[in-house]
């Protein structure tokens, strides 16, 4: 369900960088973009192969230092932030809480390296020439969110002790998921359901389809379950496309759609299509389980350590390559990133956004994780707020590593206010589990999940004792993803 807590949270969150900062002059109407009046500006951080070469096995392998500062005063600057206790009256910060783990890491067992997607091209698949999918969307990513005001005023009437997340986390308005188990007509089972819904970002049919689906996978993956039963699909068709791009674009999106759920091992057995101004792709997915099979995310305990499964930045690459088609944004950053890291990072973005979250599903399981969410709309503060708000324990989040789709961290620099990369409040579509872990499994974790999927997960924050909210910090260290770019691969 949609995540009501945290979308007020970072609306308060907002109103504040508003007072403090003025009304800001980055206001571009861009598609996916993050509407804010606020912020701060992005700390873009070189790599360094030294430092990178010195990790000796821990699973922050990929962090570089920042800019301007030396390999040899790294530790320093890592310890002053977010340090805590490790039993022994000395300070551990959460770039050395693995430290104790030796072990070297082990190489990605790929099975072909991951190419750059080609441009879409509507005349192969019979649309014409000037066909742009987007632009039957005008809502898109913060967009299209309700209002807080609107969402209290009309979710009043069931609003209870039930609906609060901090009375009953299996319940709570700020779930991932709905999950019905005590209450169930069946002993022994559970019922859970997720739904969403995605705007065009992108004018490929079939690869929206496609990331529509992971995107409502996710969130049971947030859970835990791995085997979904069923999926109802929602499509809306805008009323001014044409019958002739109707015919052709829409079934291509339901293929897309169909085909990662398939993936995914479960399948589609319904819906329902409407017509509408706008285009919209998404559904309702279902599973029936039994305790083992699915985790209430509110165990989260102090000395835990946050990862993330996929990098950020998905939403600032779409735009730079619809940026590319309009030379007065294209003006604005053509500066800081060429033409062609803009096409690869484009690529990446979808590559994150189709990517399934089922394997770390699965090892959450493995590695007895406490708690997780799916990262979206809102950003990981914004997500990792609901996700605090939910535990039993009274804890709190703190971030301070922020992994970023290489050359990205640099553009929502240069764009200032639009993008509030640092404050941790750039949309997400389709992103990665954040999940909470024991601090001694979060590097098997880490490990393991690069060696099945050829593909990095992050140790970004850590647990403290709190009153269940999530920050970051001032300075985050921001991780450029991959850590060096290889000819004719994206990875």
């Amino acid at each position: 369900m949609t995540a009501r807590m945290a979308a007020q949270m970072v609306d308060a969150l907002r109103a504040q960088m508003i007072s403090g900062n003025g009304s800001g002059s980055e206001r571009e109407d861009d598609p996916g973009t993050v509407e804010t009046d606020g912020g701060q500006t992005v700390e873009s951080n070189t790599t360094d192969t030294a430092a990178q070469e010195d990790t000796n096995g821990e699973i922050e392998s990929s962090q570089q230092p920042d800019q301007n500062t030396e390999p040899s005063s790294r530790n320093e600057r890592t310890e002053s932030v977010g340090s805590q206790s490790n039993g022994d009256g000395k300070r551990s910060s959460p770039d050395t809480l693995l430290e104790q783990d030796k072990e070297p890491p082990q190489k990605k067992q790929k099975s072909a390296p991951e190419k750059e997607i080609e441009p879409f091209n509507p005349l192969k698949v019979g649309l014409p020439a000037t066909f742009n999918l987007t632009k039957f969307a005008e809502c898109r990513a913060r967009k299209s969110k309700v209002s807080t005001t609107a969402i209290d005023s009309t979710l009043r009437a069931i609003q209870n002790s039930q609906t609060d997340p901090s009375k009953d986390g299996s319940q709570g308005l700020s779930m991932d998921v709905s999950i019905m188990g005590s209450g169930a007509r069946f002993p022994g089972l559970a019922m859970l359901q997720t739904q969403e819904i995605v705007y065009p970002i992108l004018d490929d049919p079939y690869v929206l389809g496609c990331i529509a689906c992971t995107a409502l996978l996710s969130n049971m993956y947030a859970v835990g379950v791995c085997e979904i039963d069923n999926i109802l699909m929602k499509l809306s068709i805008s009323q001014y496309m044409e019958n002739a791009e109707r015919d052709i674009a829409m079934p291509l999106m339901v293929k897309g759609f169909r085909d990662t759920a398939r993936k995914a091992g479960t399948r589609i057995t319904g819906g329902e299509t409407v017509i509408n101004p706008w285009c919209m792709i998404g559904g309702v997915a279902t599973a029936v389980c039994t305790p083992s099979e699915y985790s209430v995310p509110d165990k989260c305990a102090v000395g835990d350590v946050l990862v993330l499964t996929k990098p950020l930045g998905t939403q600032i690459a779409i735009n730079c390559y619809n940026w590319l088609k309009d030379p007065t944004m294209w003006q604005k950053v053509k500066m800081v990133v060429t033409e062609d890291d803009v096409k690869k990072s484009y690529s990446r973005a979808v590559s994150v956004m189709r990517r399934l979250n089922l394997g770390a599903a699965k090892l959450m399981h493995k590695y007895k994780a406490h708690a997780a969410t799916s990262i979206g709309g809102f950003g990981v503060l914004g997500h990792a707020m609901a996700l605090a708000r939910c535990q039993k324990d009274e804890v709190s989040f703190v971030i301070h590593n922020l992994p970023v789709i290489a050359k990205m961290a640099i553009v929502a620099k240069a764009r200032g206010q639009m993008f509030p990369l640092t404050q941790g409040l750039v949309c997400e579509l389709s992103g990665g589990l954040l999940i909470c872990l024991p601090r001694e499994q979060a590097a098997a974790f880490c490990k393991e999940i690069e060696n099945q999927e050829g593909s990095q997960a992050w140790i970004i924050g850590i647990v403290e004792k709190g009153d269940r909210m999530a920050r970051i910090i001032d300075k985050p260290r921001v991780i450029e993803v991959p850590f060096k770019d290889k000819e004719g691969e994206l990875w």
